[in-house]
């Protein structure tokens, strides 16, 4: 027989819930039937086009309805049943009314499947089914197969209240435990969502501040290697400038030297050349200081004889040692299979600043320079040099900052000889650069070596 069916549509029943269309009593719109609209030309859709106006279905029913197919979990998943009436057993996990008059909604759990089960007809006052509770429900099944994943979802459409039937009230204790659960999960969940945004602030807080003291380094660290770049531009042009003149001043004294003046004008001459040589060793460790901090040193690389460089050492040094009374003696080199490459005026730099400070520091005695051959080969050979005098020795922690700008071990070598305290720096700078090492042993009243 034909039926003829009037209805509007219901987001929560057909669109939300996912059913073709459960219209009236068991009367399901199955993607053939033949649907028509106010305003519409007769149409055959799949699925019907539900409107807000009001739509008619003609569907040619068997009378009576055939019977309901008891189905289980596994059955179902095959979609076979699909828009079928079906039978089963499920737990009620929340039952809950509809947002119209007369609509209500039940969670059901058939064994390992959940499944919504929505309704209308149902008798204002009419209680719901316990959660917990077990009933046995028949209604058309709908089975939705989702594209991107194949995964499925299951729903049943009740026609009212008689189409389920309770099998068993819910255990005394069900909803208690249910309801404690939800509520630390809720707790839980409300907690680590505010731990959450808290740790998000504050991280976003101290990125944007590390963020901040980056920048500030970076701009300070531009701005520290701009001034110190002109700080060495300065010195190294000022010193340049400086020892120019100072040059042509030792140059016009010795001139001077050389004419017949009495004793007390040659004494004032000697005086004057002793100062600017002390003047023209500080404008000196200065300039190289300077090129040192800026990176510009230049090295030179050509072959030398190491008893060239040693005989000029003991040459510039033996006035000195004899003026104070000193021992002062320049072992012979070593016998080398050839002759060495690399810089022998800063060579000669390095051991004359080691000579000079020990013939400084030392009363009584006598300063030795010693070189020992540690390895000779055809292409490479290692060479040792040893200034070792008789001074009462360094402390440790003295020696320690020997080779730090501006230190000198006993203060009052700055009055009595000057001096900047860079010569030891420098030279470590040089030895280096140069592919050496440099240090000094000293034991406090003892001799102390160093190279």
């Amino acid at each position: 027989m034909n039926r003829l069916l009037l209805l509007k549509r219901s987001s929560t029943s057909l669109a939300a819930f996912g059913l073709l269309g459960y219209l009236h009593g068991r009367v399901v719109a199955a993607p053939v039937d033949l649907v028509a609209g106010q305003s519409m030309a007769t149409i055959q859709h799949s699925p019907p086009p539900f409107t807000d106006k009001a739509i008619v279905v003609r569907k040619a029913l068997p009378d009576p309805l055939p019977e309901a197919q008891p189905v289980s979990a596994a059955t179902i998943a095959h979609g076979s049943h699909h828009l079928q009436r079906v039978s089963f057993a499920a737990v009620v996990l929340g039952a809950n009314l509809g947002p119209e008059p007369g609509t209500f909604e039940l969670s059901l759990q058939l064994e390992n499947r959940w499944i919504a089960a929505r309704g209308r007809g149902l008798p204002a006052g009419t209680r719901l089914p316990a959660t917990g509770s077990r009933i046995q429900v028949q209604g058309v099944l709908d089975q939705r197969v989702w594209p991107d994943s194949g995964d499925s979802s299951f729903g049943i459409h009740l026609a009212g209240p008689s189409d389920w039937l309770l099998l068993a009230a819910p255990p005394r204790d069900y909803t208690r435990p249910w309801l404690w659960s939800i509520s630390l999960i809720a707790v839980a969940a409300s907690l680590t969502l505010v731990w959450a945004i808290s740790l998000r602030l504050t991280v976003r807080k101290r990125t944007k501040e590390l963020a901040q003291t980056n920048h500030d380094l970076s701009h300070a660290n531009v701005e520290l290697i701009r001034v110190t770049s002109a700080k060495s531009l300065f010195l190294a042009t000022m010193s340049h400038e400086v020892r120019t003149p100072m040059h042509a001043v030792l140059g016009f004294v010795q001139i001077l030297q050389r004419e017949p003046l009495s004793g007390e004008h040659q004494e004032i001459l000697e005086r004057i050349a002793t100062a600017g040589r002390s003047l023209l060793r500080i404008l000196n460790d200065i300039l190289d200081f300077s090129k040192i901090e800026a990176g510009r040193v230049a090295l030179e690389n050509q072959a030398f004889q190491l008893p060239s460089v040693l005989n000029r050492l003991d040459t510039l040094f033996q006035e000195m040692a004899r003026n104070r009374g000193l021992d002062w003696h320049v072992k012979p080199a070593p016998p080398l299979s050839g002759h060495l490459v690399g810089d022998p005026g800063r060579l000669a730099q390095i051991l004359s600043n080691f000579a000079s400070n020990a013939l400084k520091f030392t009363e009584h005695g006598g300063v030795t320079v010693e070189t020992s051959l540690i390895t000779d080969t055809p292409s490479e050979a290692l060479v040792r040099f040893a200034v070792q005098d008789t001074s009462p020795g360094i402390a440790p922690e003295i020696a320690a900052t020997l080779f730090q700008p501006f230190t000198q071990a006993d203060p009052s070598i700055r009055r009595r000889h000057g001096g900047t305290g860079l010569g030891l720096a420098i030279c470590k700078s040089l030895t280096t650069a140069m592919g050496g090492t440099l240090g000094v042993k000293s034991t406090p009243g003892q001799a102390a070596p160093s190279g």
